[in-house]
């Protein structure tokens, strides 16, 4: 996995452990993808989610799902962790809800990213 899929996969979960990708969300993902032109990447990643979106149901299964993702963020460039973390707070907040279930996932896979 590449490092910007690992970016496009943990900022995709940051929008999902809510319950819903709404507009605003998706229109940062592109945003996102668009800054770096990973739209292809983006692509790829949504229909993965399409796929497996049932089984994603709570925050440990969204978690588990962007794990492998963070892990490849864990061995990157200090500036793409920043940028990695900086985009999950950017998507956490655009929807102007801050959450519990929110922070936790950012706590989490910020932790992951970390090496912790």
């Amino acid at each position: 996995m590449s490092e910007i899929e690992a970016v496009i996969r943990v900022v995709l979960g940051a929008a999902l452990v809510d319950g819903e990708i709404d507009a605003r969300e998706l229109a940062r993902l592109k945003e996102v993808a668009g800054s770096v032109r990973a739209e292809e990447t983006l692509k790829a990643v949504i229909l993965d989610l399409q796929a497996v979106q049932a089984e994603l149901t709570d925050l440990a299964a969204v978690i588990n799902w962007v794990r492998p993702a963070a892990e490849v963020l864990s061995k990157a460039a200090e500036q793409t962790r920043f940028i990695a973390v900086y985009a999950i707070d950017r998507m956490v907040a655009d929807d102007e809800a801050i959450r519990d279930i929110e922070m936790t996932y950012r706590a989490a896979v910020t932790e992951i990213i970390s090496g912790g």
